[in-house]
């Protein structure tokens, strides 16, 4: 019994771990996608942060969602979260 519900347990930790892996839908990214051209934006317009276009700070909102596309839901939202972190430490005067 105790094989049963051990075996039953990692097939659920599997699917889990699975599912955390798979690429975010469409709709999660294009909204993505939408904010991450905002946070690009407002980067460029606040002094403290501007910076150039690189992989992870630029305008073009196709490249954001085709990344996106690829990407799990947990790696999205790091992503979009590191860039929120940078601008509220540049819009507090603390660099980033």
């Amino acid at each position: 019994m105790v094989r049963i519900v051990t075996g039953a347990l990692v097939s659920v930790s599997l699917l889990v771990a699975a599912g955390a892996a798979e690429a975010a839908p469409f709709g999660f990214c294009k909204s993505y996608a939408n904010y991450a051209a905002k946070q690009y934006q407002r980067m460029r317009s606040t002094p403290s942060c501007a910076r150039p276009p690189s992989n992870f700070w630029h305008p073009d909102r196709q490249l954001h969602l085709d990344w996106c596309l690829t990407a799990p839901v947990l790696a999205v939202n790091a992503e979009r979260y590191k860039r929120d972190d940078v601008l509220a430490n540049c819009d507090t005067g603390l660099g980033g």
